[in-house]
């Protein structure tokens, strides 16, 4: 398996932060997760850490992998969340497509 680590963006500050996890839009064929939109720059100023994760694509990994890969990277930054300081309990979803954001 390939190891996808999450980008994180951290606010400034000694947390814990807020945390919201961004899923790449692209029907699960396309995209990366360094095609973030402006999600960082919008809730960075306002105390939020965003990270966004990565997954295979369809074309290397029939479905339901992207989920399977999803999933390690939200349970990581659970794990880490001290280390990172985020606040695990208070952690959000946000996908461009809402079926990310319900398969999860």
């Amino acid at each position: 398996m390939i190891a996808h680590l999450p980008d994180l963006c951290l606010p400034a500050g000694s947390g814990p932060f807020p945390l919201v996890v961004y899923i790449h839009g692209g029907g699960w064929a396309t995209g990366h997760q360094r095609n973030s939109c402006c999600l960082p720059d919008y809730l960075k100023p306002r105390g939020i850490a965003v990270t966004s994760i990565n997954y295979r694509l369809s074309s290397d990994a029939i479905f339901p992998a992207q989920i399977q890969d999803c999933k390690p990277a939200v349970r990581f930054l659970r794990v880490n969340a001290s280390k990172y300081r985020l606040d695990p309990e208070n952690a959000r979803m946000f996908a461009e497509a809402p079926t990310r954001t319900g398969c999860l």
